[in-house]
């Protein structure tokens, strides 16, 4: 039997607007905490590198107020027959302006909010349909259980957006169910009515950035990590979603900024320390990565492929590849078309000199334009095995994919100077800093080349950087002949303790 409105026409905007006011309100609510975080950063000092991107964000933002602000008269206009029973004071907030009140903020759900706010029947009913629909989940902290229950509950939220009377613990769990079904714009609306109810949705936010990023979607990942951040100052999970969305960018210097938050020795579940895994090989983390490894306990079989795959890269980097590549073999049998399975088995191959093989195992890399990682390796390669002409188009390569990958920037330095171009060399070693200054194998190539320059005090200042990044390097640099050329033992040892 067909239903029909109870209520009186003019009341309700149409669909299409509340969309495109739902979406646009999305995009520039992404926009402007990408753009508050990044300002954040610059001003400490540690990200000016970001400054144009900012300013791209910036124009895009006007353009996205300009538009929300002539969507929001339309439905201004529509609303105009509530103005005569809807007193001025009780008028819609602003959604963009909402966000800029200070108001308290309190953890999910907070028994205190919810006794104190009147709970309807609708609201008791909807409660129920939750309970049914939602169950914990280790990856992601929710999952459904009841897809029809959830269905249910997400259209009479839809249905009930404007009753103020609804708890902010139905509206966080609603943008929980909305998030889990793929409903971005009813998520963010639920979201924005559980804040609005005293209620900051931390769960809501933590379950999208779970999400977004196994769909690598990591650029929204660090909007919604950020939230959790700017709310939650010092949160060891925001900052641990933070530091993988970055690395997925390919930006890892923002990534191992990031991990400065992450106290060493946080309790993280199975999944997470996986995660930090992942980045800690990224960053070339080894003895972080050893103390990690030894802290698993009793994992899931589920998991296994995963934590495997950190023990073989921790293999090949302790000469163990006989392991190495059991472990990658094993694994490739069960997910033969794995990136970094295969990709990490062509290094492992490499570093037992099975040039051949390993060039083989790294052809894939073709088929993943936009990764750098097989590049660099196959450019290594070519490298390794002294034939410095062919591995350059394939660190060209890996630079295509992105721009911030210093290793290929790195490589490319050391085959110019190795050639005895030395402005070509400092070119590209600049612009490994640019792409990652932390990074100690970059300023020791540097320290070489101003050597070689005879400028004993810009030695002085890459040698200093380096050994900060990487104390290990004072070896390299005594034994470096043109190194000790400049400076005796002493006074390199003096380099470690004194400041640029």
């Amino acid at each position: 039997m067909p239903t029909t409105s109870t209520q009186p026409p003019g009341r309700e905007p149409s669909r299409e607007t509340l969309d495109r006011l739902y979406a646009l309100w999305l995009i520039s609510t992404l926009l402007i905490a990408l753009l508050v975080v990044v300002m954040t950063l610059l001003g400490s000092g540690r990200l000016r590198l970001h400054a144009r991107r900012i300013s791209e964000q910036a124009v895009a933002i006007e353009r996205l107020r300009d538009d929300l602000a002539r969507t929001r008269q339309e439905l201004m206009e529509l609303q105009a027959p509530l103005a005569d029973t809807t007193p001025a004071s009780q008028s819609p907030p602003d959604p963009v302006e909402e966000e800029r009140e200070e108001k308290p903020i309190y953890a999910d759900e907070p028994p205190e909010t919810d006794a104190a706010r009147p709970v309807t029947t609708d609201d008791d009913r909807v409660a129920v349909l939750l309970d049914a629909a939602l169950r914990p989940s280790d990856e992601f902290g929710y999952e459904l259980e009841d897809p029809d229950a959830a269905d249910q509950a997400l259209r009479e939220g839809l249905d009930n957006t404007g009753d103020k009377s609804w708890s902010g613990k139905t509206w966080s769990r609603l943008a929980i169910v909305a998030r889990l079904l793929d409903r971005d714009g009813p998520a963010e609306t639920f979201a924005g009515q559980a804040i609005a109810a005293n209620v900051f949705p931390r769960a809501y936010y933590e379950l999208s950035a779970r999400k977004l990023l196994a769909q690598g979607r990591a650029l929204e990942v660090v909007v919604f990590a950020n939230r959790i951040v700017l709310a939650k100052p010092g949160d060891p999970v925001a900052a641990l979603l933070l530091a993988d969305a970055f690395r997925i960018q390919g930006d890892l210097l923002a990534a191992d900024i990031t991990l400065d938050d992450l106290a060493d020795g946080i309790m993280l579940s199975v999944h997470d320390k996986l995660r930090l895994g992942r980045i800690f090989v990224a960053l070339t983390h080894w003895q972080r990565l050893d103390a990690l490894l030894a802290s698993f306990v009793d994992v899931p079989d589920a998991v296994l492929p995963r934590l495997n795959f950190l023990r073989a890269v921790l293999a090949i980097q302790q000469d163990r590849m006989p392991e190495a590549l059991a472990i990658l073999d094993n694994l490739l049998a069960e997910h033969p078309d794995d990136y970094d399975f295969r990709t990490w088995r062509g290094v492992a191959l490499l570093a037992a000199r099975q040039f051949q093989a390993a060039r083989e195992a790294l052809s894939h890399a073709r088929d993943y334009p936009d990764r750098p990682l097989a590049w660099y390796w196959r450019g290594m390669l070519e490298l390794r095995a002294g034939n410095p002409d062919q591995a350059v188009p394939f660190f060209e390569h890996a630079l295509t994919a992105s721009q911030r990958y210093a290793p290929a920037w790195e490589a490319l330095g050391t085959i110019a100077l190795n050639r005895g171009d030395l402005p070509t060399a400092l070119q590209n070693l600049e612009n490994a800093v640019v792409a990652n200054p932390r990074r100690g194998s970059t300023h020791f190539l540097i320290a070489i080349i101003h050597a070689k320059t005879l400028q004993p005090s810009a030695t002085a200042d890459a040698l200093r950087t380096a050994f900060r990044c990487d104390p290990a390097l004072l070896d390299d640099a005594r034994q470096t002949e043109v190194i000790r050329r400049l400076f005796t033992d002493e006074e390199l040892d003096a380099l470690t303790q004194s400041e640029p």
